[in-house]
């Protein structure tokens, strides 16, 4: 019988892979979000990148604050529970790797979404502010308080919570499914640090474009909640105007800078909590 590891250790492990999803992955994320809030129909990954070099390295770092700061809580939060909820699945000896990683994805996801909402509508707004003035973050965080109260840090929870539990199926399971393949069967990696390294970070990048496909639809709507404020008045109004605009192509703007950025920075945050918890083990 296995044990889990202790929950410090999670904790570390969690802070360690979100900090490097956010450090790897922050200006293309930028860029989709960029493309997703444009209602104008007419933005494209170029413009977009003109528009922001301008700002030089910064334009690509706007937001970059809420989420160095709150991913770590999230992935301890989000991994710790999926990985805790597997273990235990593990004991009574239910299902695979992949099919224990799916089942735990509700939770999880539920749990994690109460932190990422507020982080995730903190980072919009700054990435989507216009004009040479840009607010920190304590400061855009009175504000909102101010004008719209707590819920208004809340905006766009429904949308993200449906990203999180579609896109989530295929994160944590597509990574155990692919993680078993390689090691299983096509690269199996011996006693070779390398090759281990190396499937990690392969099924890490896996996991995180399967992550995107089902879950783009709700994160353009999330984006838009979040960055247009009162415009629209909730996940059926923002949706019904995606699709005024743009018809399905409008539920996959953005797609482009978002499956440049899963690979890199989710093969990243794969990597760095496999690393951390050998190194702590």
């Amino acid at each position: 019988m296995t044990t889990s590891p202790p929950v410090w250790k999670r904790f570390l492990a969690g802070t360690v892979s979100g900090a490097a999803l956010v450090v790897v992955g922050h200006p293309l994320d930028t860029l989709r979000v960029a493309l997703q809030v444009d209602v104008s129909g007419t933005a494209r990954l170029s413009t977009a990148f003109r528009a922001l070099s301008r700002e030089g390295l910064f334009g690509f770092y706007r937001g970059f604050l809420p989420p160095l700061l709150l991913t770590g809580l999230v992935n301890t939060v989000l991994w710790g529970t999926t990985y805790s909820i597997c273990d235990a699945l593990a004991r009574e000896g239910w299902g695979s790797p992949t099919s224990r990683a799916v089942a735990a994805t509700v939770p999880a996801s539920l749990l994690s979404s109460l932190i990422v909402v507020p982080m995730e509508g903190l980072k919009t707004r700054q990435q989507t502010e216009v004009g040479g003035q840009r607010s920190g973050l304590s400061a855009l965080t009175a504000r909102v308080l101010r004008e719209e109260g707590a819920r208004g840090l809340y905006r766009g929870w429904s949308a993200v919570l449906c990203a999180r539990v579609c896109g989530g199926w295929a994160y944590f399971g597509g990574n155990a499914f692919w993680l078993e393949r390689l090691n299983e069967a096509w690269l199996p990696p011996g006693n070779s640090a390398w090759a281990r390294t190396r499937n990690v970070l392969v099924a890490g990048g896996l996991a995180g474009i399967g992550f995107w496909v089902p879950a783009l639809p709700f994160d353009i709507v999330k984006s838009r909640m979040m960055a247009t404020g009162s415009a629209h008045a909730g996940p059926h109004a923002c949706a019904a105007a995606l699709w005024r605009e743009a018809g399905l192509r409008g539920f996959y703007k953005g797609w482009q800078p978002a499956m440049l950025r899963a690979f890199p920075a989710n093969a990243a945050a794969f990597f760095a909590f496999d690393a951390t918890m050998r190194a702590l083990n």
